[in-house]
């Protein structure tokens, strides 16, 4: 069995330390002044064909981690329950997890996987069966985080830019909750009083817990 964990240890950690990056239980994170974090985060899979990782991170505003954490404040670091977007990190070329070959179904990709039309759920995954994965995977990674995705990371930290990248669905970046929220979170510190009442107002009426939710951004943002 490969280690995970050596992967990390031998290719990641020294290119996300070297960024400034600190470490917690979550994960890798970043962190801008207003508390804002973004967390680089992994998930191991075991499969009849072998080993596979996903390589992600998330984006937790402040704002919304203090609404999470509302009933009691001060209850640790931010992790990836306050995150409002994710962007998963691809595998290059010839470095992603291959299902063998072996599916009569019609619907089958050939893959090992059926197709529901919405692409390849392995597609993320990226390879990890023996040594030769680690040397290829865990340099490949590290080159990746390096020129495309920590660079990402820090201009997600600023709040327009995340709001911008959330909104646009050409990005790689994912939102996790509606939009309608995660714009009110990140606006929330920052918005004057007539343009949070016009974000309050397009937060969906089916919302969960709208009337307190809404209350608490309002709350928040008058003290801002």
């Amino acid at each position: 069995m490969t280690d995970l964990g050596t992967l990390i240890g031998r290719y990641v950690r020294p290119a996300v330390k070297a960024a400034g990056f600190g470490e917690s239980a979550a994960g890798f994170h970043l962190e801008a002044g207003n508390g804002d974090r973004v967390i680089l985060a992994f998930q191991p899979y075991e499969f009849d064909e072998g080993e596979s990782f996903e390589v992600f991170f998330v984006t937790v505003p402040r704002s919304y981690w203090d609404w999470v954490t509302r009933d009691a404040p001060g209850s640790g670091e931010p992790d990836a329950g306050g995150a409002v977007a994710r962007c998963d990190i691809a595998p290059p070329p010839g470095l992603g997890f291959v299902f063998d070959d072996e599916s009569d179904d019609d619907d089958d990709d050939g893959d090992g996987w059926e197709d529901d039309g919405v692409g390849d759920p392995y597609a993320h995954h990226w390879a990890l069966s023996d040594d030769d994965d680690l040397r290829q995977c865990g340099p490949a990674l590290a080159r990746l985080l390096q020129e495309r995705y920590i660079p990402l990371m820090r201009r997600l930290l600023d709040r327009e830019a995340q709001s911008a990248a959330v909104l646009d669905p050409n990005t790689e970046v994912g939102p996790l909750k509606a939009r309608d929220l995660v714009t009110a979170f990140l606006r929330v510190d920052d918005a004057g009083p007539a343009e949070l009442e016009s974000l309050l107002s397009a937060i969906a009426p089916d919302t969960p817990n709208r009337a307190a939710l809404t209350g608490w951004l309002r709350d928040r943002g008058s003290r801002a």
